[in-house]
């Protein structure tokens, strides 16, 4: 492994070694799209988690009052999850 050092104008790296931001190109190259990727995963647990508490309610609002929270919220949940899923693969 090499050792992480920083690189200022007038150093340079010791023999076998790298500089710290040579070890970053690729993050600089790739981070466009590890972003896309990243808001699409991002979107896709809350889109899920969202049309699961449409198909379930019932069980959902069941386990709401449960834990004492009013199931009155469910589809206020529900616009959050799909909402905020939809808006993060946007922008």
């Amino acid at each position: 492994m090499s050792r992480a050092e920083s690189s200022s104008p007038d150093s340079s790296p010791v023999s076998g070694q790298r500089l710290f931001d040579a070890d970053l190109v690729f993050l600089r190259r790739f981070a466009a799209p590890i972003m896309v990727v990243a808001r699409v995963l991002l979107a896709y647990i809350f889109i899920v988690a969202g049309a699961t508490y449409i198909g379930q309610y019932a069980g959902v609002a069941d386990y709401m009052r449960a834990n004492g929270v009013d199931a009155r919220l469910l589809p206020v949940v529900i616009a959050t999850e799909l909402g905020g899923g939809l808006l993060a693969s946007v922008f």
